[in-house]
Order: C-alpha cells, then structure tokens, then sequence
C-alpha cells in the first residue's frame, strides 16, 4: 500500500498492533508516527507492506469475511481515513471515516 503524507518531516514511521478488532466489521488500525515541526506541503510517499496483516487475518478468519483498514488522523480534527476491505479486487481509494 502506497501512502501519501503531506506537511509532514523527517522519518515516517508506519505501524500495525497486530490486532484486527471484533466481530461483525473486523478492522485493524495503522499508527503513523513522524518527525514534528513546521513542515512545507511537498507530498511524500511511504510503501506499507499489507501481505503479513492479510495473511495473519486470513489464518484466523477464513474467507469471505473482510478486512477494514484504518488510518488514524495526527490531528483528531482531520479525521481518520478508511479502506472498506484489504481483499477487494480493483484500486483501493481510502475515504474519511464515518
């Protein structure tokens, strides 16, 4: 998975707690963790390997249950986004949280 983080500097740190959450809508959580200050608005973009998460879900939850995806905001007013299912078929487009 391809992130892009803007106003953001130096090292970017991106983490999983290895948890997917309860039933009936399984979802885990991305932590993003970066150098603060005062940061130009040049976008950068960081790789998130998913494999290992899907794999670890698929081994406990057989198919077809899906895998949500949420990223937590760095501001709690910027809202979190979200990825319905790691398992969909075509592009992933994350959306804010409902």
């Amino acid at each position: 998975m391809l992130l892009r983080f803007v106003y953001t500097c130096g090292l970017i740190k991106v983490s999983w707690d290895g948890s997917f959450g309860a039933q009936p809508n399984y979802r885990t959580e991305l932590v993003i963790d970066h150098d603060g200050g005062d940061c130009g608005e040049d976008p950068r973009d960081v790789s998130f390997d998913v494999g290992p998460m899907k794999r670890s879900f698929r081994a406990e939850h057989p198919w077809p249950i899906p895998l949500g995806l949420r990223i937590a905001p760095y501001e709690e007013e910027q809202g979190a986004i979200c990825l319905p299912n790691l398992f969909q078929e075509g592009p992933y487009r994350g959306r804010r949280c409902k």
